[in-house]
């Protein structure tokens, strides 16, 4: 395996830097230290080398950009109602960042904070440690010590791994933000490609993106994806409220391995996800706010598909749907592993 350090370009002074790993099958994917993100991933298909996920040309766009592509969310991704909630007694209230709602960790967001980093090579794959020390964090409870570690190996699988200590009781629930679209070019959205996710049950969202508060079954609707299903219908009337898809799906609680519980596919490659976290959210950029390009091609809506695994959003309201309380004593771990078979 190659690995190549490069420039990814400085903002305010700041330098980031870019990690480019290439795999004995051809496959090259790179990560930055600017939100510890992956952000490219080209595979050989059978119509040439495609790029496979949405990212950016350099740091400048990524601080031009509200789209976290790719990009470590944290320390609570999705949103909190009201930016408000209770720990210990004790009531807090965060930055309200879309509304009055608090997202993907409001002013403390990790996406665009620079990670210290290292690499590490094995026979069959290659291992960038980020880390962030943020436990002089003053908006949230407590502060963190962060651990994210991405791997690629020869198989063209990137796995990502969360480890995370606090130093007094807070709340975190981090995931990654990364876009995937199989055609290798944003231009073509995804609506030609199918999803199966292994998820009996999901969480409605208020028009804000706050779930509901219900659990309600997929049987008989447009979130059932338990078999393969066609994104075509993502422009139709039945995603009216959200224009397409914006909602957790839960996989399961107790925090095992659940192999292969996504899977997103098209003519040219295969997507397999597997994950410990108990749900994925799954967004479908059904729009486009921005007038920035990917890949020196303008974005269109559902030119990619969010596909972050973490605990419920907005759980902290909701403890039955999980806990995100992470204690002093505690360690947090988390763990999902994304792969691409070439057809």
């Amino acid at each position: 395996m190659k690995i190549k350090v490069q420039s990814f370009g400085s903002y305010e002074n700041v330098p980031f830097s870019e990690i480019f790993i290439s795999n004995d099958s051809g496959s090259t994917i790179s990560f930055s230290d600017l939100g510890a993100r992956i952000n490219s991933w080209s595979v050989p298909t059978k119509n040439g080398a495609k790029q496979m996920i949405l990212g950016h040309a350099d740091a400048s766009e990524v601080f031009q950009s509200s789209y976290c592509y790719g990009a470590t969310i944290g320390p609570v991704a999705g949103r909190i109602d009201g930016g408000r909630f209770t720990l210990e007694e004790k009531n807090y209230q965060l930055s309200q960042n879309e509304g009055n709602n608090h997202l993907h960790g409001g002013k403390s967001r990790y996406d665009l904070q620079k990670f210290e980093f290292s690499i590490g090579e094995k026979n069959d794959c290659v291992t960038v440690v980020f880390t962030l020390d943020d436990t002089k964090n003053t908006e949230y409870p407590a502060g963190i010590f962060l651990e994210v570690r991405h791997t690629f190996d020869n198989e063209n699988r990137w796995t990502v791994e969360y480890k995370a200590k606090s130093n007094g009781t807070t709340i975190f629930n981090p995931t990654n933000h990364v876009y995937f679209n199989l055609n290798g070019n944003n231009e073509y959205p995804i609506t030609n490609h199918t999803m199966r996710v292994e998820a009996d049950s999901y969480f409605p969202v208020r028009e804000d993106g706050i779930p509901t508060g219900e659990i309600v079954s997929v049987e008989g609707t447009v979130f059932d994806l338990r078999k393969n299903s066609s994104l075509e219908v993502l422009p139709s009337s039945k995603l009216v409220q959200k224009k397409g898809y914006d909602h957790p799906f839960l996989l399961g609680y107790g925090g095992k391995f659940k192999e292969n519980c996504v899977t997103l596919s098209n003519e040219l490659v295969i997507l397999n996800v597997s994950t410990t976290s108990s749900t994925v959210v799954l967004y479908t950029h059904n729009f486009v706010t921005e007038q920035l390009q990917t890949w020196g091609h303008p974005n269109v809506p559902y030119s990619g598909i969010a596909i972050e695994t973490q605990e419920v959003p907005d759980c902290i309201h909701h403890p039955e749907w999980g806990n995100i309380i992470l204690h002093p004593d505690d360690t947090f771990r988390a763990k999902t592993e994304y792969r691409l078979e070439i057809r």
